[in-house]
């Protein structure tokens, strides 16, 4: 990002998303009930498979650490992103506390956490 484009977003009011790269964080706890959460690479697979052939976005890898796993896609439109994601999503149980993260300006804050249950509609 330039030096124009810095001092710009910070104008820019949250949900005022440019066409910079947006970002979709899957954010899967360790803790709970992972009977029914698939292996990650079946589900970065099955992610993948739902934006294939489109320009919605890309894997680019996932994040293990002792709170649980993050997997990581970006694109251009991140609320299509995670639409394209919840029949997928939708498949399987997963623990508590879920978390799909929409980042609508990767250096800024402009960000959303939206609870697994209430994309999906269970809860």
């Amino acid at each position: 990002m330039g030096f124009i484009d810095r001092i710009l977003a910070r104008f820019r009011k949250p949900g005022d998303h440019s066409d910079e790269e947006q970002g979709v964080i899957i954010e899967i706890p360790s803790s709970g009930d992972v009977s029914g959460v698939p292996a990650i690479a079946d589900l970065e697979d099955e992610l993948e498979a739902a934006i294939e052939d489109t320009e919605l976005g890309e894997l680019d890898g996932n994040e293990f650490g002792p709170e649980g796993v993050r997997i990581f896609f970006y694109g251009p439109d991140a609320d299509r992103l995670a639409a394209a994601f919840v029949p997928v999503l939708g498949r399987h149980r997963f623990p508590a506390g879920t978390i799909i993260e929409k980042q609508y300006d990767l250096d800024a804050d402009d960000r959303v956490r939206v609870p697994l249950e209430d994309l999906i509609g269970r809860g």
